[in-house]
């Protein structure tokens, strides 16, 4: 074998060698970045699972014929939405809409004991009601607003009081 082949083949079993660490080294700084996402969008799910309440529709009740045994006296206001409501108290969050790279969301606000309960957005008033003893989910998303019985905030040991 000639010297100059020699010195090729060298040279080409270094430049393998080097691209074996070059593409190793890439794809070792991928997975910092990929499990992060992982992380993110396992916990983006778990929020959007504990927040979404199966039940049945709460009743609708005209808003402009409230019960003044109804007295709508606690309230506040919530990513563009104003919530009243007779007894109780209402805790909202903010969650992520599905979808690669949006920063859309939705609101949902349970509520513990609302008795009666008023939400206002630009489309629109709506009331519920008499919901007294109850748990309600409301959830504000795409311009309409749902109201299921039942959630689990508020409850006697839960996770948030």
């Amino acid at each position: 074998m000639s010297l100059r082949r020699l010195f090729r083949t060298f040279l080409a079993s270094r430049l393998a060698a080097h691209l074996q660490v070059v593409g190793l080294s890439g794809l070792l700084l991928s997975i910092v970045p990929m499990s992060v996402g992982v992380a993110t969008w396992m916990q983006v799910e778990a929020l959007r699972r504990e927040w979404t309440v199966a039940g049945p529709p709460c009743r609708p009740i005209d808003p402009a014929a409230i019960p003044a045994a109804y007295d709508l006296k606690q309230s506040f206001a919530y990513m563009g939405a104003d919530f009243a409501y007779h007894t109780g108290a209402g805790y909202c969050a903010d969650i992520p809409e599905r979808g690669l790279l949006t920063a859309a969301t939705y609101q949902v606000c349970q509520f513990n004991n609302a008795g009666v309960l008023r939400v206002r957005t630009a489309g629109g008033s709506y009331a519920f009601g008499p919901l007294a003893g109850h748990r309600v989910t409301v959830t504000l998303r795409r311009g309409a607003v749902r109201c299921v019985v039942g959630g689990w905030w508020g409850t006697v040991g839960g996770r948030r009081w």
